[in-house]
């Protein structure tokens, strides 16, 4: 698969989202979150969803290599473009899925994030769906998970991680970048 085929597929599918180098991800955290370097993996190193505002005070619209007459939206969502390697040795399909779960991704984060600026989701609301998991199971799951990727977990960013990974299996199969 082409990198310019992969930047139609997404734009197609989503025109807030925006393939980027993975260096210019990094940047734009930093920005996000204030700091001068990023210690150590964050979550969201190949996706996260930015206010466009954001977005530009860390990068020039040049390093995003937008088509010329492209307006992003108020909500930007950055991907982690692949190497050439992974686009040469995964397949077209492969490399489709990869970025469609990403997008999916970042939408959950999108509607999660809504919905805590409306208050219709708060701590408590995070805690409860905790306790109805269980609280062993809970753990269990997050030390897996910081097991393959650590990081600075904490309970509200691991319960809408986890919100995400509850959703996927209901959500994948109907929608495609591909299509």
């Amino acid at each position: 698969m082409e990198l310019d085929e992969l930047k139609r597929a997404i734009v197609a599918a989503d025109p807030a989202a925006v393939l980027v180098a993975p260096r210019i991800l990094r940047r734009v955290l930093q920005a996000q979150f204030n700091v001068p370097y990023l210690l150590v993996h964050v979550p969201h190193e190949r996706c996260y969803v930015f206010d466009r505002q954001v977005v530009f005070q860390a990068v020039e619209q040049d390093e995003l290599e937008l088509e010329p007459d492209r307006l992003l939206p108020p909500i930007v969502i950055l991907l982690a473009r692949p190497s050439l390697e992974e686009l040469q040795t995964n397949g077209r399909e492969a490399i489709l899925s990869k970025y469609w779960r990403l997008l999916f991704h970042a939408h959950v984060h999108v509607a999660l994030q809504h919905r805590q600026q409306e208050r219709e989701l708060t701590l408590n609301d995070i805690h409860a769906r905790i306790e109805q998991i269980g609280r062993t199971e809970f753990e269990e799951i997050r030390s897996v998970l910081q097991q393959e990727k650590p990081s600075t977990w904490s309970s509200a960013i691991f319960g809408r991680t986890y919100a995400q990974a509850t959703f996927r299996p209901y959500t994948t199969s109907r929608r495609s970048i591909s299509s």
